[in-house]
């Protein structure tokens, strides 16, 4: 009798409702677990491996319409395992159901990546590169200094500097994943999505205001001004004549 063992009793964490220990994991599942869609080889969100060593990944936000890939981390080899996604939705929920005994339960975005084919490296950014966008007037000279340092932190974490997606819609925003040296609110997996969109000649990092430029978006547009340098030509910057 629940009433005679109180301690037997648990409260939801999502609801308030208190009922019967044995029943909690059921009733969570039932009521505040979101229903896993099918994902299978022919349904599934793009994805694609940004970093194998630390098992990370850019992968679709949604099946439809503009899409940001987002950052998934799913480690299955050595210690500690992890299994993280950086949209703080996906995230809440299977730690809620983790916490209630559904120890399977990925979002959609991780069990994409069992689907994965393609794997992406990063490009080696020059320092000369760099000496050229400062005399082409992209950013100052201040800046190469934080780039080259930021380099040699990935180089010392084997981790990517920076990553061009792929499968990022519309195709006229280029998304580049850049590497961030600590956890943030904004960078659970130390990663950062910085974007540029062609058409409007402006850029985002979620660490920033638009019109703000930032140490992540110095990254990505070193990255395209190698890489794309066609993108530099006609445009000049968008970013605060005091940040250069």
């Amino acid at each position: 009798n629940c009433r005679k063992k109180p301690k037997q009793l648990k409260k939801c964490p999502k609801c308030d409702l208190i009922c019967h220990y044995k029943k909690l994991k059921r009733h969570i599942e039932r009521k505040h677990t979101p229903k896993m869609m099918d994902i299978t080889s022919s349904s599934h969100l793009d994805s694609e491996c940004i970093d194998p060593q630390n098992e990370v990944y850019m992968v679709h936000k949604s099946f439809h319409g503009a899409s940001t890939p987002l950052h998934v981390q799913i480690k299955i080899w050595g210690e500690p395992h992890c299994a993280s996604c950086e949209l703080n939705e996906c995230q809440t929920n299977m730690e809620l159901a983790w916490r209630s005994g559904l120890l399977s339960y990925q979002c959609v975005h991780l069990r994409s990546v069992s689907y994965c084919k393609t794997f992406l490296t990063s490009p080696l950014l020059t320092e000369e590169s760099l000496k050229e966008m400062v005399k082409s007037k992209w950013f100052g000279q201040d800046k190469i200094k934080k780039c080259v340092n930021r380099q040699k932190l990935a180089q010392e974490e084997n981790a990517p500097l920076s990553v061009e997606s792929k499968i990022g819609v519309p195709p006229t925003k280029r998304f580049i994943s850049v590497y961030k040296p600590n956890i943030s609110y904004y960078s659970r997996l130390g990663r950062v999505m910085v974007s540029y969109d062609t058409k409007k000649n402006s850029w985002h990092c979620p660490c920033a205001r638009t019109q703000r430029s930032c140490t992540h978006k110095y990254i990505a547009k070193w990255h395209l001004f190698q890489i794309h340098p066609e993108l530099f030509r006609k445009v000049r910057s968008t970013e605060s004549a005091e940040e250069f």
